[in-house]
């Protein structure tokens, strides 16, 4: 089977979930927000179900920014 037709596993796969907080929705203008933390939400409980390797990354959560989207930790919890 040719590498571009092959089916990925979790042992290949990863989701990184970046900058997931609440500053960083004024940049996204062309779904309500509400919607986008529910399928952000989604992705993640996905990607837990079926253990495939999550990432969780932010900046200046103390700051600006603000924490990570608390539906997403709730998915992951103990992360920071």
């Amino acid at each position: 089977m040719s590498q571009y037709n092959k089916l990925y596993t979790p042992k290949d796969s990863a989701v990184v979930f970046i900058d997931h907080q609440p500053q960083m929705l004024f940049g996204v203008g062309g779904i309500d927000r509400a919607a986008y933390i529910n399928n952000v939400t989604l992705l993640a409980k996905a990607a837990k179900e079926f253990k495939v390797p999550t990432v969780l990354t932010s900046v200046e959560t103390e700051g600006f920014s603000g924490y990570v989207f608390p539906q997403l930790l709730d998915v992951f919890p103990g992360q920071e």
